[in-house]
């Protein structure tokens, strides 16, 4: 259905935008995941207020967490000047799951 490709699409534009804001002014982790899941929570209830199916609101929800999930653990996988140690991918999405579950509750 072409408006669950269209509210995927902003949704991930919000997501990107609010990611350029995270890492610019150093947010915590917690809050930029929680922003994370209120946009796609957003975005599925939208597009089941228009008429799309419950699954197929489910997946583009899943599809934007996922997303957001990408850039956060891109942005954790940085090594910041001076660190010796390799940033852990593994660690990225443990945090990035903990604070999703934190915020859902």
């Amino acid at each position: 259905m072409k408006s669950i490709a269209i509210g995927i699409a902003i949704g991930k534009q919000v997501l990107l935008d609010e990611h350029h804001f995270f890492v610019d002014e150093e947010l915590d982790n917690f809050e930029h995941v929680s922003r994370i899941a209120r946009v796609a929570g957003s975005v599925q209830r939208a597009l089941e207020r228009e008429g799309c199916e419950g699954a197929e609101a489910d997946r583009a929800k899943r599809a934007l967490i996922d997303f957001g999930r990408a850039l956060f653990v891109e942005e954790w996988m940085k090594p910041l000047a001076g660190d010796d140690e390799v940033p852990s991918e593994a660690e990225a999405i443990a945090e990035f799951k903990r604070c999703l579950r934190d915020a859902t509750r």
